[in-house]
C-alpha cells in the first residue's frame, strides 16, 4: 500500500482536540496562529499514496496551510504555504540505534512518535480511525544547553539549498541551520552568519516540523525623552533592532525611586506613561522590551525629570500706594507643587496692570502705569514650571497718588488756639508729603505746617472744646482725614503765682499737656528745646534726628534741618554752624518759643524761684514748690538719645554764659536738680543738648 503522511503545524502546546467524524474530506476551523498543531489523515482505512506531492499529487480540498506531508517520491517532508510547498525536515523510518533528540518528531510503521528526552521515546501516538482528522498535541517549543542544541543541529543538515533558504523559512527570523561538523549560522537577513550557541545562554531553541528555530529575549530598547507632569511621566523610546527572533508584544517603563511602572501592548516606538510619582521628586526612568521568550535588559536611564503641579496661590500681606503705582506685598504659599517657584505676577483690578518678581519666597511687587486717583485692589499668582498657581484673595483698596491719612493725632489748647501734632504717614503716595492741614471741629478752624508735628490752629474760642483732624498734602492731592484727636479747650496761658517771689510762671513745661501729678509724670515732661531755636518741631519727643547744623538760626521751611532735632557730637557742640549767643533774649527776644507776653526766665529769677522752695533742693522740692517742675531728664546733643528721665531735671535759662565760666562762649545756663544725690544747682551745657522750657511772665 502506498501511503502519504501529512502533518500540519501551527502553534499549540500539548493540546488535544478531536473533529466530528466524517468519511469525506471538510474545511478544518482555524486554530490560534502560532499554536502548533500536527494533523494526520486517515482515508478509507489505509493510507494514500502520494506519488508526485510537489505536482500536488493530494487533493486540493485536503490542503491546509501549515500543512506537512511526506513525499514518497523525493524522500522528503515539505509544509503547505498556502501557494506551493515548502521542503521541511520530519525524521520518519529510524532505526533501531538512531540517536533521538528532545521534541523531534518521528513517522515508524505508520505511526507518529515523539522523543521528549534525548535518546527516549515515550510512547506513540496512534491514528484515530474513527475520524478524519486528529489533531495531536506536540512539545515544539523547548530551551536546550548549548550541547544539546548542537546534537540537535547534527542530525538536521538544514534548509539550505544551494546556500539558500525557501522564501517560507526565511520570515522565520534568525533561524539557526547546522552542520554535522556542529557549526550553526543564523540568517540576519541578508546573509547566513557563523553563531556560537554556547555563548548564547537565553535563547530558546523552537522546533518547527523538526527544523531547529532560534528565539531569545529582544535587545534593549533605546530610551527616548522623559517628559514629567502632575504626579506622572511619559518616557518616549525606539524599539530595539532586534527582536531576538519573536515579535516583541509589549514595552515597561520602570521608575527610580519607587519602581513604578507603566506599559504599553505594541511592537514598535512609542511613548509610555508612569503614573503615581510623588510631586517634587526626581525621578529616572529605565525600559524593558518583552517577546515570546521573555524580557530584555534594561535600557540607559533617563535623564532625571521631577514631576510637578502649580503652587498654591501667595497671600497679600499689604498694600502700599505711590505716585502712578502700588507696592504689592506678598507671602509664598507653603506649597510650591513639587517645583521650585520661580515668579510672581500681581494683577490690578481695575485696568489688569501688572508687575512681575523673579524669586523663589516672599516678596514685593511694583504694579506701574496706575491712575492716581483711582482705587484699586490686587491679587498675586506664583508661576513654577508646570504652570501658574490660583489667584490670591483680593487685597483692600488703595488709591495711587495721595497720601495715606496722618495718625495718633493730638492737640495741646492756648488761648483762644491749639497746637496740633500727628504722626506723619508712612505711605506718602510715591511722592514727598509737603503740607499737613488740621482742621478743627466745631468751627472747621484750620492751620497748616510742614511739621506734622506743629500745626497751630487760632481763632479758636476759650472754654469751648474742639477735636481735630489732619490731612497730609504731597504733589498730587491731599489725603483723607486722620481719626480725630480728644478734645481740649482753648483758655488763657495756663498759669501759677509764687506770692513769696511775686512772679507769674506758666503751670507746666511748655509742650506739656497738664500740670505734674509726680516728679516723674510723663505727661508733663513737655517738650526738649535745644538752646536758642524756635518751636519748629524739633522739640517734640518723636522728632526726627539728622547731623545737618543750621546755617540760619530761622526757622525756615524746607531745609534739612527743619523740625529735627540737630545733633552734634564736635566742639563747640551747637545746633548753629556758627554760634549766636544772642537768641532767647527778652519777651522778644529771637526765637522766643513762649507765649505772647511770656519768654525765658534768667538765672536771677531761677534763683529766686529756688530760694522759695521749702524742702532742701532736690527733685523733691522741685515737684513741691507752686511749679510742680519735673525730672524729665534731657535729650543728648551728641546722638539725639534721652536719658536721666525719671532721675535728674534740667530746665534752661535766657543766660548766654554762665556765673561760673563767663569766658566759655559755648555754653548756656540751665538749672539741674536731682533726687540721687539730693541736690538743685546752676549748671551749664552745650547748647545742642534738648532740655524743658518754663515760660515765666514778662
Amino acid at each position: 500500500m502506498k501511503l502519504f503522511y501529512f502533518i500540519l503545524v501551527f502553534s499549540l502546546l500539548g493540546q488535544l482536540e478531536t473533529f466530528a467524524q466524517s468519511k469525506v474530506s471538510k474545511t478544518i476551523s482555524p486554530v490560534v496562529t502560532g499554536m502548533p498543531v500536527v494533523y494526520q489523515h486517515d482515508i478509507k482505512g489505509g493510507y494514500h499514496q502520494v506519488t508526485d506531492l510537489l505536482n500536488n499529487d493530494i487533493p486540493v480540498n485536503l490542503k491546509k496551510i501549515g500543512m506537512i506531508a511526506w513525499d514518497e517520491t523525493t524522500q522528503f517532508s515539505y509544509q503547505w504555504n498556502g501557494l506551493s510547498w515548502n521542503k521541511v525536515f520530519v525524521v520518519r523510518n529510524w532505526e533501531i540505534d538512531l540517536t533521538f533528540y528532545k521534541g523531534q518528531l518521528f513517522l515508524k510503521n505508520n505511526k507518529l512518535f515523539k522523543a521528549e528526552t534525548d535518546g527516549v521515546i515515550l510512547a506513540a501516538i496512534e491514528p484515530d480511525t474513527d475520524s478524519d482528522w486528529t489533531r495531536i498535541g506536540v512539545e515544539v517549543e523547548d530551551v536546550l544547553t548549548s550541547t544539546s542544541i548542537l546534537n540537535a543541529l547534527s542530525a538536521h543538515q538544514g534548509l539550505m539549498l544551494n546556500g539558500k533558504i525557501s522564501d517560507n523559512q526565511t520570515k522565520l527570523n534568525a533561524c539557526p541551520i547546522g552542520t554535522r561538523s556542529g557549526q550553526m549560522r543564523y540568517w540576519n537577513g541578508t546573509a547566513w552568519t557563523l553563531r556560537d550557541p554556547a555563548a548564547i545562554e537565553d535563547a530558546t531553541l523552537q522546533i518547527y516540523g523538526g527544523v531547529p528555530v532560534w528565539v531569545s529575549p529582544p535587545g534593549a530598547p533605546t530610551i527616548g525623552v522623559a517628559t514629567a507632569g502632575n504626579g506622572r511621566a511619559t518616557v518616549s523610546y525606539t524599539a530595539p533592532e532586534g527582536n531576538g527572533g519573536s515579535v516583541i508584544t509589549s514595552y515597561t517603563a520602570i521608575s527610580l525611586p519607587d519602581g513604578l511602572t507603566g506599559k504599553v501592548i505594541q511592537s514598535g516606538d512609542g511613548i509610555i506613561s508612569v503614573l503615581g510619582l510623588t510631586n517634587g521628586t526626581p525621578y529616572t526612568f529605565t525600559l524593558k522590551a518583552s517577546n515570546a521568550v521573555g524580557m530584555s535588559a534594561a535600557s540607559d536611564p533617563s535623564a532625571s525629570v521631577t514631576p510637578a503641579t502649580v503652587p498654591d496661590a501667595p497671600a497679600i500681606s499689604s498694600v502700599t500706594a505711590g505716585n502712578g503705582e502700588a507696592s504689592v506685598v506678598y507671602t509664598a504659599p507653603a506649597n510650591n507643587g513639587g517645583a521650585l517657584i520661580t515668579s510672581y505676577t500681581a494683577t490690578s483690578l481695575p485696568g489688569g496692570f501688572t508687575g512681575t518678581v523673579s524669586q523663589v519666597g516672599d516678596g514685593t511687587i511694583i504694579v506701574a502705569g496706575l491712575t492716581n486717583g483711582t482705587d484699586y485692589t490686587f491679587t498675586v499668582t506664583a508661576t513654577n514650571a508646570a504652570g501658574m498657581s490660583a489667584a490670591s484673595l483680593a487685597s483692600v483698596y488703595v488709591t495711587p497718588g495721595v497720601p495715606d491719612a496722618p495718625t495718633d493725632v493730638t492737640a495741646v489748647a492756648g488761648d483762644a488756639m491749639a497746637i496740633v501734632s500727628c504722626t506723619a504717614p508712612i505711605n506718602d503716595g510715591g511722592s514727598a508729603v509737603t503740607n499737613y492741614i488740621a482742621t478743627s471741629e466745631p468751627g472747621g478752624f484750620t492751620g497748616e505746617s510742614a511739621n506734622p508735628t506743629e500745626i497751630f490752629i487760632y481763632g479758636l474760642t476759650n472754654e469751648i472744646a474742639y477735636t481735630f483732624t489732619v490731612r497730609a498734602t504731597n504733589i498730587v492731592g491731599t489725603s483723607t482725614a486722620s481719626d480725630p484727636s480728644l478734645a481740649v479747650s482753648p483758655s488763657l496761658v495756663p498759669s501759677v503765682y509764687n506770692p513769696v517771689t511775686g512772679r507769674t510762671w506758666m503751670d507746666r513745661n511748655l509742650g506739656a499737656s497738664r500740670v505734674a501729678t509726680s516728679p516723674t509724670d510723663a505727661a508733663a515732661y513737655g517738650d526738649y528745646y535745644q538752646w536758642g531755636r524756635s518751636a519748629d518741631g524739633h522739640q517734640v519727643k518723636n522728632s526726627r534726628i539728622t547731623s545737618t547744623n543750621a546755617s540760619s538760626s530761622a526757622a525756615t521751611l524746607g531745609t534739612a534741618w527743619y523740625g529735627k532735632f540737630i545733633t552734634e557730637g564736635s566742639y563747640p557742640h551747637d545746633w548753629l554752624s556758627t554760634q549766636d549767643k544772642d537768641l532767647w533774649q527778652g519777651v522778644n527776644g529771637i526765637n522766643n518759643p513762649c507765649p505772647t507776653g511770656y519768654r525765658l526766665p534768667n538765672n536771677l529769677e531761677w534763683s529766686a524761684e529756688r530760694n522759695s522752695w521749702t524742702l532742701p533742693s532736690s527733685s523733691a522740692a522741685a515737684f513741691e514748690s507752686v511749679l510742680k517742675l519735673t525730672s524729665s531728664g534731657q535729650r543728648k546733643g551728641e546722638s539725639g538719645d534721652f536719658r536721666h528721665r525719671g532721675v535728674y531735671g534740667y530746665y534752661w535759662t535766657a543766660d548766654n554764659t554762665t556765673m561760673q565760666y563767663p569766658d566759655r562762649t559755648e555754653w548756656s545756663e540751665c538749672v539741674t536738680f536731682g533726687e540721687v544725690h539730693g541736690w538743685s544747682h546752676w549748671g551749664y551745657s552745650y547748647r545742642s543738648y534738648g532740655y524743658n522750657v518754663r515760660c515765666i511772665k514778662d
